[in-house]
């Protein structure tokens, strides 16, 4: 039978995996952003020396894919986020008194943490 405190700890376990992988997710996608920017920069650049507004027009649909790009990975973030809030919920509900017994712990830990002073 798992204590408490076990259970806590697989809880935060899962948490903290969970948001690792969101993290270096976010990571990747502001480098593959950077690396769009920086070509559609230099993409503007030589268009903007060789053509005039047709230029323009694969500029804006260059910036408008990148845009896209990153609503999708935005959506998919956000999602997995949901996910992950459903799912340390659902343990909550199937747990409840070791929820409670946990949060009432974590409560009295950071009150104390907070209230001793130096």
């Amino acid at each position: 039978m798992s204590t408490v405190k076990d259970e806590f700890q697989n809880i935060k376990d899962e948490a903290k995996d969970k948001l690792s992988g969101d993290i270096n997710e976010l990571k990747n996608s502001f480098a593959k952003l950077r690396t769009d920017v920086m070509t559609l920069l230099s993409d503007a650049a030589g268009v903007g020396k060789h053509a005039g507004k047709s230029g323009t027009v694969v500029v804006k649909d260059q910036a408008s894919h990148a845009v896209d790009g990153l609503k999708s990975q935005l959506e998919d973030l956000q999602q997995r986020g949901n996910e992950s809030l459903e799912t340390v919920s659902q343990k909550i509900r199937d747990n409840p008194v070791a929820s409670a017994a946990i949060a009432i712990g974590a409560g009295f830990i950071l009150a104390k943490l907070f209230s001793h002073r130096r």
